[in-house]
């Protein structure tokens, strides 16, 4: 099965983050702060062209690696609850917000975490 990653819109966060620093005690507890949604980097890649309006747009898809978690999808119930917090942004609204930001102040340097393939050679 796919790997699930739990990603979480900007504005969400700091809708919480507001709503932590008015709370009327100091926190001394931690909390998960997630949508509690995991989404597949197939999702986010569809996600992607759909902001891009680029539908004829393949990928290859690689298998996870032996070091690779499967799932990445935190609770943040608790969270939730204590601040009368849900996160609203989908992740194609995020994404599509991501995209017009990169289209408007550029892509800067590309990091990975995927060996590089030397030029030439196959992948």
């Amino acid at each position: 099965s796919p790997a699930q990653r739990d990603f979480l819109d900007i504005q969400d966060f700091l809708e919480l983050l507001g709503l932590i620093f008015k709370s009327a005690e100091p926190e001394k507890s931690a909390y998960n702060v997630s949508t509690g949604v995991g989404h597949s980097i197939q999702e986010v890649f569809e996600s992607v062209k759909i902001a891009l309006d680029s539908p004829d747009v393949r990928a290859k898809l690689i298998p996870l690696g032996p070091d690779d978690i499967s799932s990445v999808v935190l609770d943040s119930s608790v969270t939730q609850q204590r601040f009368s917090w849900r996160p609203k942004t989908t992740l194609d609204n995020m994404v599509a917000r991501q995209v017009q930001w990169f289209k408007q102040f550029g892509v800067g340097a590309v990091r990975s975490h995927l060996k590089a393939v030397p030029a030439g050679q196959k992948d």
